[in-house]
């Protein structure tokens, strides 16, 4: 495949259509946000990350995290674990319920109770146990697998490029790096050299995750690298219009920044997605559980705005979706 900084990308059998694609982030990106991402331009979403355990053990409690929304493929499932044999079993069931375009294996995520278990970012100290689980789930499922890693477990233990080149050898279609080491969790600058380099060692396609939190930021970081295509994390939260600026941005051209309509509108359609998913789950107050949840997401849409921090003061009174709608009205009119 080639790798032209920018175009789009093809994983196996899928092809995504554009060089922008959003990061599995645990408690926000859920179907309802996903789908708003898409639709501003993101080529692929990926799920927050499903426990392999907790699946096999309550598939109906922890397949909720699995849910995707009418058009907001091609989407990404993925999972965590540390027994290789687990991980498999729990990617066959995954695609068996959801038909995801693609599973992940998460092999970075730098979380303490999930490093502490052999999982996430531990497993990069352990190639023989990542290489084991990326050929147990290749040999069970259809679709395109991946893997999300990080630059190492610290900065004495840097060693993406041979762990990478090992998932490759067994099988791995497609990793996604963010440049940073476990120790540094989301601190520090982002090795984007470390991107580049993997993009030109590997003959599977790399995409770069780390440090960019502007579409001038995404150019650069394509620019640079020479890799076809990167994830945006923490900066798109809140604000799925970066993708549209940053597919402008590729053009050469500059996005309109998004109207109190559209804000209004995605805040709608973002929490009665996530009240809806909690109805499927048969959860009891599927409505306040959701809008409790769904704060931390309102503080990141409405981040910057004139009395945005008056809006976060109220935020444990916002029990209920009219409360939450109101409040953006008053912030919106004020």
């Amino acid at each position: 495949m080639g790798q032209t900084a920018g175009m789009s990308l093809t994983v196996a059998d899928l092809t995504l259509d554009g060089p922008a694609a959003l990061a599995p982030m645990a408690g926000y990106t859920d179907a309802g946000f996903r789908l708003l991402c898409r639709e501003q331009g993101s080529a692929l979403g990926v799920s927050e990350m499903v426990s392999a355990e907790g699946l096999l053990r309550n598939v109906r409690v922890t397949g909720r995290l699995m849910r995707i929304a009418d058009g907001e493929r091609p989407v990404g499932i993925q999972l965590y674990g540390h027994d290789p044999e687990r991980v498999a079993e729990a990617a066959e069931v995954t695609e068996e319920l959801v038909a995801p375009d693609l599973i992940d294996l998460n092999m970075g995520c730098p979380v303490k109770k999930v490093v502490r278990k052999g999982a996430g970012a531990a497993l990069m100290r352990d190639t023989a146990r990542a290489v084991r689980m990326m050929e147990g789930v290749k040999a069970r499922v259809r679709c395109p697998v991946s893997a999300k890693i990080r630059a190492g477990w610290s900065a004495e233990e840097r060693n993406a490029p041979d762990f990478a080149a090992a998932l490759q050898d067994a099988g791995c279609d497609l990793i996604t790096v963010h440049a940073r080491t476990r120790s540094q969790v989301h601190s520090g600058d982002a090795d984007w050299d470390l991107i580049r380099q993997l993009g030109e060692q590997l003959h599977i396609p790399v995409v770069g995750n780390g440090g960019v939190k502007t579409a001038d930021d995404a150019v650069a970081l394509l620019r640079d690298t020479g890799i076809p295509a990167l994830m945006v994390g923490r900066a798109a939260i809140g604000n799925p219009w970066l993708f549209r600026e940053i597919r402008a941005a590729i053009a050469g051209r500059t996005a309109a920044p998004p109207t109190h309509d559209e804000v209004r509108q995605a805040v709608t359609r973002h929490l009665d997605a996530l009240i809806q998913a909690n109805v499927e789950a048969g959860l009891r107050g599927a409505e306040g559980r959701a809008c409790a949840h769904f704060r931390g997401h309102l503080v990141k849409y409405t981040a910057g705005r004139h009395r945005s921090v008056a809006l976060r003061r109220r935020l444990n009174d916002l029990g209920d979706r009219a409360a939450i709608l109101e409040a953006l009205d008053d912030l919106f009119a004020e």
